[in-house]
């Protein structure tokens, strides 16, 4: 691929950096909400998929570094893409540790 060619991923690492944003703040702002049942299942759903598209995202956001898209956009998406799988390594890290 050229770098011309790489702006379709910045593109798509960039949107899904913004679902993963969207689908954080909200199932945040449900959770302060409600404590119901009901809801506690949606957002184990959306954090799921949060989670999934960070995976996803993740690679595609390395690989856009190389176009020629605007710097900020590039590593706005890798940072919001690192941000999920960075906070479950944490997580395992200081289980273990313990």
């Amino acid at each position: 691929m050229t770098r011309k060619d790489l702006n379709i991923l910045t593109k798509i690492s960039f949107f899904t950096a913004l679902v993963m944003l969207t689908i954080g703040a909200f199932s945040l702002y449900l959770s302060s909400q409600t404590a119901n049942r009901s809801v506690r299942d949606i957002l184990e759903s959306l954090l799921r998929l949060a989670l999934l598209l960070s995976v996803f995202g993740f690679p595609v956001s390395v690989v856009s570094m190389f176009s020629k898209e605007k710097r900020s956009k590039r590593i706005f998406a890798l940072v919001l893409n690192a941000l999920p799988i960075g906070i479950i390594l944490y997580t395992l890290f200081r289980v273990i540790a313990e």
